[in-house]
């Protein structure tokens, strides 16, 4: 791996990069595409979602046709093969028209890109060996070579990008600095300049510089150092042994009292330190000689198992009690993985180390479309369960909303469910699908929106966007039927908690005839070694009671006029400052 540095020593960079275009010429077309975006995005400022996605949509394309490029290196090209590079442009296509990117976050549209991005990343990890994955050839020790290459050739360029951009940040601020240049230049975008040279220019093409071939990796030798050895044999492994024994205490455990229902958090433990584990797999195949790591590698497998069976019923737990959301769906996807890659490497004869990196790539990119896919069938599935909810409060007859009187009308319980339901449903696709349900609260939330925005810019003048946030819908739509979310752990019985706002600045606050103002503290959290400043005023959520405190000796209860609407939910959350203003009696 040596090599990696001193490759520019033996030629000159025009031409390395004669040969970067050569071998990779459409990766390197994008390279150049991606960063002429970015740098009209930075000239222009410009607020509009295509050039973001445009972007993305590069991004994603870039990483697929390095895996067709690195594919076709390994084979003849035929007539048919001379349209491959064709594919990534067809597939970007395809991955612009269905990817959803909003002026507000959109989970859906951030998950789509990032399925598609690891699944095509994962692929430049086993491109040259894809036929290997069907012919049963043992390609394990080369695998193993490519695939450490490869994550080489990453952590260099992001090492070499990361070293450029700091000390192009350091050049520019000491310029600006000495020739006091801040006020005549925009820094902000000579910054952002040279951010894209660094990591969306130099960075990439550095990687593709050095980007292993098949044909170069050695089928006997290892290609390593003793920091990597050490790194796998006496670190990487041993923690994995460790990591392993604490989960099986813990199955155990669960087991001896199976009341005690294994943790949320016990899923993605065991998706994180088995994918680990894996990892590591691949890495440890030239180190079967130490005893430790050969019995890693025979036992790895069959120890998984066990712990994907502790997955399945933790998850099976979450599913039945609140039904199917995305997170959810990604244990189950990411669980069955791991299950699959355990039978794959126990029952399978003649192994591809390959089928790790491969299967991951492949399931990421069928879990991102269809109806199956991440998005369509929990989002169904919610917006069923939400449908029962509303028509078991009563909230949704014959197809029309029909809001409560008030939120003790129904159960606390149904009211948080459908307070959650709601949640998701908008947080995912920013309350796209949602608005069907809900039409009369969706014009509530517009009107709402151009309110407040007329109450702050009509003085600046400013362009009313017409754009309504999903925290606005969903508010609208929580207010106006009367819901409220409960907070607390499952089972525990919680107070629903209600939020209020203005639409008026709280400020300035007229004084006279008091001696101070004090700020109210919702929640005291103070460590021991931590003084408290006097005098406060706190509020205990728990009990609903208010308390003045003018030293440490002094703790006086106030009781808070407030009218009883306040109490059970009823009034709108967004008030005058008037009506957000109580009478406090104390001693």
């Amino acid at each position: 791996m040596k090599n990696i540095f001193t490759s520019f020593s033996s030629e000159s960079i025009v031409d390395a990069l004669r040969s970067v275009f050569r071998r990779f010429l459409e990766p390197t077309v994008l390279i150049l595409v991606i960063s002429g975006l970015l740098f009209t995005l930075v000239a222009t400022e410009s607020d509009d979602i295509l050039l973001p996605k445009l972007i993305i949509t590069g991004v994603v394309t870039f990483f697929l046709s390095l895996c067709v490029s690195l594919f076709l290196e390994t084979r003849k090209v035929k007539p048919l093969d001379a349209r491959f590079p064709l594919l990534p442009l067809v597939y970007g296509v395809f991955f612009f028209l269905t990817v959803r990117i909003t002026h507000d976050f959109s989970v859906e549209g951030f998950v789509y890109a990032v399925l598609h991005f690891v699944g095509f990343f994962a692929g430049v990890f086993f491109a040259p060996y894809v036929l290997g994955l069907f012919d049963g050839k043992d390609e394990s020790i080369e695998y193993t070579n490519y695939f450490s290459r490869v994550a080489w050739v990453f952590l260099m360029s992001a090492i070499v990008g990361g070293s450029l951009l700091a000390l192009g940040f350091i050049a520019i601020s000491s310029v600006l600095a000495l020739f006091d240049l801040y006020s005549s230049l925009s820094d902000f975008k000579i910054y952002a300049n040279w951010a894209i040279v660094s990591l969306a220019l130099v960075a990439p093409l550095y990687g593709l510089i050095h980007m292993p071939k098949k044909g170069d990796m050695s089928t006997r030798s290892y290609e390593t150092n003793r920091f990597f050895s050490f790194l796998i044999r006496y670190v990487a492994v041993p923690a994995i042994y460790v990591y392993f024994a604490i989960l099986y205490a813990y199955s155990l455990k669960v087991l001896m009292n199976f009341q005690d229902w294994p943790k949320g958090m016990i899923s993605w433990m065991v998706i994180g330190f088995s994918s680990f584990g894996y990892l590591a797999y691949i890495f440890s195949k030239p180190y079967e000689d130490t005893r430790f790591v050969a019995v890693f590698r025979r036992y790895f497998p069959y120890a998984v198992i066990p712990q994907i069976g502790m997955l399945a019923y933790a998850i099976s737990l979450r599913i039945g009690q609140y039904d199917l959301t995305m997170n959810r769906y990604f244990v189950v996807i990411f669980g069955a993985w791991l299950l699959i890659v355990s039978f794959y490497l126990i029952f399978r004869a003649r192994k591809s180390l390959a089928f790790i990196v491969a299967s991951l790539s492949v399931i990421s990119l069928l879990v991102s479309i269809g109806p199956w896919s991440v998005f369509s069938l929990p989002f169904s599935r919610q917006e069923a369960r939400l449908i029962r909810n509303l028509t078991e409060a009563k909230i949704l007859q014959n197809g029309k909303i029909v809001p409560l009187a008030k939120t003790s009308d129904i159960s606390r319980n149904l009211s948080n469910e459908i307070a959650e339901g709601i949640s998701y449903l908008c947080d995912y696709d920013n309350c796209e699908r949602i608005k069907t349900i809900f039409p009369d609260q969706v014009k509530i939330a517009e009107k709402n929106t151009y309110e407040n925005w007329k109450s702050w810019n009509t003085v600046t003048g400013a362009t009313y966007s017409g754009t309504v946030s999903r925290w606005d819908v969903e508010s609208a739509i929580m207010t106006d039927i009367h819901v409220e979310r409960s907070y607390g752990y499952a089972g525990e019985k919680v107070e629903p908690t209600f939020f209020y706002s203005t639409t008026e600045s709280l400020y300035p606050i007229d004084t006279r005839g008091y001696r101070s103002m004090i700020a109210i503290n919702p929640y005291e959290y103070k460590s021991q070694n931590e003084k408290k400043v006097y005098p406060y005023i706190s509020y205990d959520p728990e009990k609903n009671t208010f308390t003045y405190q003018k030293d440490e000796n002094n703790i006086i209860p106030l009781t808070v006029v407030m009218p009883p609407k306040f109490r059970d939910g009823t009034s709108p959350r967004t008030l005058t400052k008037n009506e957000l203003t109580f009478d406090a009696v104390g001693k």
